[in-house]
């Protein structure tokens, strides 16, 4: 029997993690992006310099409750293009360093109008926000319609690192006036334009089959030699275009195919895009077949490709994209995503077809 060392059991040993180890992580509530999506916890940023403030910001909030005062803000009634009912909560300190009058919930309650246009004032020191967010300032609001309760969904704009107005309204509202920041943001568009520089997305490149749906016994016929018909959207002495289609891995497209022609004359292959999805015109095809059960889709693989995310905003009908890995004429036969059978790209009765030249275990 073989001895065993103490010591080495004791390596082996999972080591144990003490809390006190662990670094802390501190949340500070006015700049910290969060993305907690499986709590429900979410905070977005949107960073600000206008004409006549620095260091402001909007900040979206879903999941983390208001801890401040709501009765020490100054409420106003206002709405958006779409008649939405939004409230906003104002600091007093925010209106006294905008407009240089000092305007409290008291004072803001009582009204005085015969001695101040309180109203104006403090309309004055969130003019810039009102045009931004493209909404109107109706009237103070009363204090039966004040909030009850601390909110969790709201549009928050902090100046200078300190929370100085707070919007409310339904989540649909709220979405549409994040929405109307981010449109306007300056750093939004400079992240969005770096990352849209260094971010890739892959994708597969299909021929279309004429026949696409097969029965498991016509499939299982396939050998070498066979002729497999695809798509041929033109057929002339210069060049021959193929129908297929791009599907995008790894993210939510994945699913989606989009339609896509291969140019090839003599010197190179292109690849030009064409219409949107396709999905929904092979679904109504689909039903006109099989049985489900016996609905086999044959997929052609004939390369692949990268295309960075700025170049992908900006496709559309006709837009040539280069196609960076494949091994034209060979193509791979596939089901399921699984490759079956190997094929080649070839002339039969001034037709591209596929003829089958191995089988694959």
């Amino acid at each position: 029997m073989t001895e065993v060392d103490p010591v080495e059991i004791l390596q082996n040993e999972p080591q144990r993690w003490s809390f006190e180890s662990l670094r802390s992580v501190r949340y500070d509530p006015t700049h910290t992006t969060v993305f907690a999506r499986s709590c429900g916890i979410l905070q977005r940023f949107y960073e600000y310099e206008t004409e006549t403030q620095s260091e402001l910001a909007f900040r979206r909030v879903t999941g983390l409750p208001f801890k401040g005062s709501l009765g020490d803000l100054i409420w106003l009634s206002a709405s958006n293009e779409h008649s939405a009912d939004i409230s906003i909560g104002v600091d007093s300190a925010y209106v006294y360093e905008r407009t240089g009058c000092f305007v409290t919930p008291k004072l803001a309650a009582w009204g005085g109008g015969s001695v101040v246009p309180l109203f104006d004032i403090v309309c004055a020191a969130i003019n810039e926000i009102e045009n931004l967010l493209n909404i109107r300032v109706n009237r103070f609001m009363t204090l039966e319609e004040l909030p009850k309760k601390s909110p969790s969904n709201y549009l928050a704009v902090d100046h200078r690192r300190v929370c100085k107005v707070f919007i409310l309204g339904n989540p649909v509202t709220i979405g549409a006036l994040e929405e109307q920041v981010r449109h306007y943001c300056p750093a939004f568009w400079a992240d969005h334009e770096t990352m849209s520089k260094v971010v890739h997305f892959e994708m597969s490149v299909y021929l279309n089959p004429v026949q696409r749906i097969w029965a498991s016994e016509e499939l299982g016929s396939l050998g070498l030699g066979d002729l497999v018909a695809v798509q041929n959207y033109t057929a002339d002495s210069v060049s021959k275009s193929l129908r297929g289609f791009l599907r995008f891995r790894g993210n939510k497209f994945s699913k989606s195919k989009y339609e896509v022609f291969l140019v090839m004359n003599e010197e190179d292959t292109k690849l030009h895009y064409g219409s949107d999805d396709i999905n929904k015109f092979e679904q109504e095809e689909s039903d006109k077949l099989l049985a489900p059960h016996e609905q086999i889709e044959l997929e052609i693989h004939a390369g692949r490709t990268t295309i960075l995310f700025n170049d992908l905003c900006s496709v559309q009908a006709g837009t040539l994209i280069e196609l960076r890995e494949h091994a034209l004429p060979t193509v791979t036969l596939c089901v399921m995503g699984s490759p079956i059978l190997e094929g080649e790209l070839v002339h039969f009765q001034d037709q591209l077809m596929v003829q089958v030249t191995r089988r694959l275990d």
